[in-house]
Formats: structure tokens, C-alpha cells, sequence
């Protein structure tokens, strides 16, 4: 089942300016697949993954009200932990890493800007998990995870995804601005075998005629689907159940009570995606489309992050 050509072109252009920066080209990085047996189990100490690989120079990627970003960080392991500095690649802003903890394959970091003028403003929390990856584009130490600013009151004023790669010296130094993104070779793509949806995604859909853009982490197993999600209009968050029997698709959001201003809540419900997982072999992108309708009749379409 497919969308017109035009909705799937609009579709496609609003997802790439939803994820990548007007000038500097796409910045979020791919989420590796790591095969089960390969991933690192519960560790603790200097021997983890994690601190043997923490120190260094990375690139970052968070998303800010439906936009991304761009950051490079060199980091550097210390006795408790580790610290480190870093800017912002849009404007050079500088911050500091501190407070940074690894136990296992969990990790964390505070992120703070105006440490000198300000050293009391409230840093900007970090957490998230520490994996080993490999996959066309890269390969190496690879975090992702969510942060949130929390001025100290109990209401979170910013929050987001974010993700972050390792990268080489002169990348780290730049020019003024970020590198640009390599293109990996395309690769083809078998479309008769089922692919595997683990992985994060970017969705766009139509409901009550408007079009939501919508980020997706989900997890297959057999043919079950689970995860979770935000929608980037909004910033609702949501989980994600689902039943997947190749090409047939139907994943449910299951949005929570949402409490709004003046003690207003907006209730919970639910919104339902029918469609046929397709894999396709074109010039901007290679793999599994998601392409269907909603509960509310309006198209819908996800493609996995590369």
C-alpha cells in the first residue's frame, strides 16, 4: 500500500527539515544494531566498556522543540568517573561535562553553559546507555539516551533525545562549524526478505488534518512490537505496542493523560497505524518503509534512521 507521490515527497522533505539543520546537513546519527549475543552484559568498574572507552573526542546530536542539533565534546575519565568541555556547533557557544558516571552499560553526565558567570544555574542532565556498534556508516563506542533541564522546582522546561559518536581529532577541532556527514555507499537491499524493525525511526502522519512528525525506537520480537516515541509537533510521548506479520504492520500509540495548564488534563488515548512494511531501494534511501493508514483514515509513513 502506498501513499501518493506527492504526499510521500511533501512527507519526505518535512521529516528531513524536522532532523537536519538548514546549512550543516543531517546531524542525528544512526542507531546501531547490535545482535543480542554481541552486547556487552552487566559490568561494573574500570573494565567496563564504557570507561575504557569514554575518553576522547565525540560528536553530539540532541533534539530541541522538533529540531536537532549539533556538538562536539572531548571527554576526559577521571578517578570518580569522567569531565570534560565542548561547544555548540551553530553558534560555538561553550559548556562543561561534569558529574559524569558510568555503572555498566548505564551513563550519565551534567552538561552546564555560563559556568563562570553564573556557576549556580542548573545543568542540564544527561542520561542514557553506552554500546559498542557496527554498521555501514560506523563503527565504535556509540550513547544514547535522553536529557532534561529541571530548574530545581519539579517542572522539566526542556527535554529531549540525544545521541552521540566518537570522532577523530581534526573533526573534533573543525573549522567553524560541524563536518559534513560522509554518505556511506548505497547498499541493496533485499525487498523480498522481512527486515528486522528494531531500530529508530521517523514517521510522519496525517490525523484531523493536520500532519504530526512523529521519532520511534522500536523493539521486534518474533512478531511482536513494542517501544516508545514522541511526537515532535507536540512533544507527547508515548508507547508503543504493535503486531508485525511481514508485510502487515499495525502499531498502536498509547498516549498517557497529559496534564496541561490551570489543572487541565488532556485524556489518554490511543491511535492505531495499519500497513505493509515494504523494503525499497532508492538513491536518498535504502530499507524498510512503513506506509499505511490511521484510525482516523489520514496516510501515515516511517522509514528507519540510516
Amino acid at each position: 500500500m502506498r501513499v501518493s507521490q506527492a504526499f510521500s515527497q511533501s512527507l519526505k522533505m518535512l521529516m528531513v527539515i524536522a532532523i537536519c539543520a538548514s546549512t550543516t546537513g543531517c546531524q542525528y546519527l544512526k542507531l546501531g544494531k547490535t545482535p543480542p549475543a554481541t552486547k556487552p552484559g552487566p559490568q561494573t568498574g574500570a573494565t567496563s566498556p564504557a570507561a575504557a572507552q569514554i575518553g576522547g573526542n565525540w560528536q553530539v546530536s540532541y533534539a530541541v522543540n522538533g529540531e536537532t542539533r549539533s556538538a562536539h565534546m572531548t571527554i576526559n575519565p577521571s578517578s570518580g568517573g569522567f569531565e570534560g568541555t565542548g561547544n555548540d556547533d551553530a553558534d560555538g557557544q561553550n559548556f562543561v561535562i561534569d558529574t559524569g558516571f558510568i555503572a555498566g552499560n548505564t551513563i550519565g553526565f551534567h552538561k552546564r553553559y555560563h559556568v563562570d558567570e553564573n556557576p549556580n544555574l542548573p545543568p542540564i542532565v544527561y542520561d542514557g546507555t553506552f554500546e559498542m556498534v557496527s554498521n555501514p556508516s560506523y563503527k565504535g563506542p556509540y550513547m544514547h539516551g535522553t536529557y532534561k533541564l529541571d530548574p530545581g522546582n519539579g517542572q522539566v522546561v526542556a527535554q529531549g533525545d540525544w545521541d552521540a559518536q566518537k570522532v577523530d581529532a581534526q573533526q573534533a577541532a573543525g573549522t567553524g562549524g560541524p563536518p559534513q556527514p560522509q554518505q556511506p555507499p548505497p547498499v541493496v537491499v533485499d525487498p523480498s526478505k522481512p527486515p528486522d524493525l528494531s531500530g529508530k525511526w521517523n514517521a510522519g502522519y496525517e490525523y484531523e488534518f493536520k500532519t504530526f512528525h512523529s521519532r520511534m525506537f522500536l523493539e521486534q520480537d518474533g512478531t511482536k512490537i513494542t517501544g516508545h516515541g514522541a511526537d515532535n509537533n507536540t512533544n507527547e510521548s508515548y508507547q508503543i505496542t504493535g503486531v508485525y506479520t511481514f508485510p502487515n504492520i499495525k502499531i498502536i500509540h498509547k498516549y498517557p493523560v497529559l496534564k496541561l495548564s490551570k489543572g487541565k488534563t488532556k485524556p489518554a488515548r490511543n491511535l492505531e497505524f495499519r500497513g505493509k512494511v515494504e523494503v525499497v531501494n532508492e538513491p536518498e534511501y535504502q530499507g524498510p518503509r512503513m506506509v499505511g493508514k490511521n484510525i482516523g483514515g489520514g496516510d501515515w509513513m516511517a522509514e528507519e534512521v540510516r
